[in-house]
């Protein structure tokens, strides 16, 4: 990580865009075989977070995004319960 320490957000953002939104919602939708629909627009700066902390406390994930994606799949198309509660991924005050 210490060699993005310097670098522009625009070229961190390019160096850790793995799989933009639309990628993982139509994952999803295959997987439910549900069609993607996505409404409004990306806004036009973004979140990046440190997670430094996060993998020295509990190391590197051990499971690929991929895999967590048709977990929840798989979970929802055998009924498995949900919470309900509201996401606020639309939230970009950080008001919850």
């Amino acid at each position: 990580m210490a060699r993005y320490r310097n670098a522009p957000i625009g070229e961190l953002a390019r160096q850790f865009a793995y799989t933009p939104r639309k990628r993982k919602a139509e994952q999803l939708g295959r997987l439910l075989d549900k069609p993607v629909v996505l409404m409004g627009a990306e806004s036009p700066d973004a979140f990046l977070s440190n997670a430094r902390l996060g993998y020295g406390l509990l190391g590197a994930p051990r499971v690929p995004a991929e895999t967590l994606i048709a977990w929840i799949a798989d979970w929802q198309l055998r009924g498995g319960p949900i919470l309900g509660k509201p996401t606020h991924f639309q939230t970009r005050d950080g008001k919850f």
